[in-house]
This record gives structure tokens, sequence and C-alpha cells, in this order.
């Protein structure tokens, strides 16, 4: 499992949905985001032995959308993985959930 997927920030409309099956590829180890703003309306979730990197700190922004939807209060982040998991690795991009209403985390 070595396979890289680069994402673009104009991949399509549901950017989530593209990062979370480029994850979810078995033969896929690493998910580069490219420089861009990464508009999400929903978590991203990232699997065991896996990577999610991005194109550095002030390159690369996952912001949740005004819209975000928040599935349950117990999984009301951005970016999840889950329970014991091992092996993920997550950097070089920055995380803005701003926009998230605290009353919508339950």
């Amino acid at each position: 499992m070595t396979n890289i997927v680069h994402i673009s920030a104009n991949a399509g409309p549901n950017l989530a949905a593209i990062i979370n099956a480029a994850l979810a590829e078995p033969n896929v180890s690493t998910v580069i985001l490219e420089p861009g703003l990464f508009l999400i309306e929903s978590p991203i979730f990232v699997p065991s032995n896996k990577t999610l990197m991005g194109s550095g700190r002030n390159d690369t922004i996952i912001r949740a959308d005004s819209d975000f939807a928040i599935p349950s209060a117990q999984f009301n982040a951005v970016i999840m993985s889950e329970e014991h998991s091992s092996g993920i690795t997550l950097s070089d991009f920055t995380v803005d959930a701003a926009k998230i209403s605290p009353a919508a985390c339950g």
C-alpha cells in the first residue's frame, strides 16, 4: 500500500466525500491536499494506517462550511477517526471550524 492520491480544492462539489473515498481505498496510503481552501459540509474520516497531508499549514485550509453537518454529538469534529485507530498521520494543513455552531454539537 504505497499509492498517493492528490486532491485539489476544486475537485468537485462534495470535497469531504471525495477525500473520504480516497482515504477508504485499500491501495491508497496517503492523500495529499493541494494548496487551496477546502470547504467541507461533513466530517473527514481517516482510517488506520493512512496519512492526510496538506501542502503547508498556510497553503491548505480545511474549513467547515456554514452548513456543516454534524452526524451526532459524539462525532462533532471536522476530522475524525474510528475509536482504537492507529497509524494515522495528519500534517501540513490548517483546520478552520469557526462556523460550526456549538449548539449543533449537542
